[in-house]
């Protein structure tokens, strides 16, 4: 069969620009250096006949893992319909235990905040308006870095700890010419005011601050989602969070519980909430 068509321009080609380094960090006893990486999606506008929209906004993704592991390519596939609706989508690297202590992967996520403001000619993003977002480990980093917007102590204490001869070496201060503020949160499942408590996490988390406790009338908004029968981080730890927000007055912040679903669960993707998360960063940014 053979047939002509004419679909209609209704979006960019997204473009994936992978292993971009934004930090450079000691390593082992300081004989070696390890990089942290992330990967870029964005929409293309590149030739003539792609759609021009001056400046994205820009969504930080923290990939989970018990703060054990991470892979910031994990999500990548479900990553690619944000970056359809105009948004620029980076997925970030960050140290895991036991190999530091908090706050260095605090420092870090707002070290990649600041590298990809400090380069948002190159990547057309609008600096003006970024969101943060991650799930499980991840969420409770991306809660955090809002929570401590405009705290500069922790964009300038970017400490190796435990580094050779006991002594930790700080880094030098990376693109401080830039903030880490975002304008909103976006944390799916994320532990608020667990960290001290036992768990089945073979690390030290007790020195992770309680999340509510940060939280004032100037903390930025946040939208939760979480599932109704999560195995791995109560429901209730998302509810406090929203309850806190609400109580200090950050009325635009929401929750959804996914009913039915568990810890990482594909029901927390769905296009209903998809949906509902980009109406929120619309709203917000």
């Amino acid at each position: 069969m053979r047939e002509t068509i004419r679909p209609k321009r209704d979006r960019s080609m997204i473009v994936l620009t992978k292993d971009v380094v934004y930090l450079q960090k000691p390593y082992w006893c300081n004989a070696s250096e390890r990089q942290l990486k992330m990967d870029i999606l964005r929409p293309r506008e590149y030739y003539d006949y792609d759609p021009k929209a001056g400046k994205w906004p820009l969504l930080v993704w923290i990939c989970g893992g018990g703060f054990m592991k991470t892979d910031r390519g994990v999500h990548i596939p479900e990553l690619v319909w944000f970056a359809q609706q105009g948004y620029v989508v980076a997925s970030i690297d960050y140290s895991v235990l036991p190999y530091t202590e908090h706050p260095e992967q605090l420092t870090e996520v707002k070290a990649a905040i600041r590298f990809l403001k400090r380069n948002a000619e190159k990547y057309n993003i609008d600096k003006t308006r970024v969101a943060v977002a991650g799930e499980s480990a991840g969420a409770y980093l991306a809660a955090l870095t809002a929570a401590t917007n405009g705290m500069r102590e922790y964009d300038r204490n970017l400490t190796l700890v435990g580094s050779m001869g006991g002594k930790p070496v700080v880094l030098e201060d990376v693109y401080m010419e830039e903030t880490s503020d975002v304008n909103l949160a976006i944390p799916f499942y994320t532990p608020s005011d667990m960290m001290g408590e036992p768990s089945h996490l073979r690390v030290r988390t007790d020195n992770f601050p309680n999340i509510l406790e940060l939280v004032t009338p100037k903390t930025v908004p946040m939208y939760m989602i979480h599932g109704t029968v999560d195995n791995q981080v109560p429901t209730d730890q998302s509810i406090k969070l929203y309850d806190k927000l609400q109580e200090c007055g950050v009325s635009a912040s929401r929750l959804t519980l996914v009913e039915g679903a568990n810890h990482g669960d594909v029901l927390c993707f769905s296009q209903e909430i998809k949906e509902r998360i980009v109406e929120f960063m619309r709203e917000n940014m």
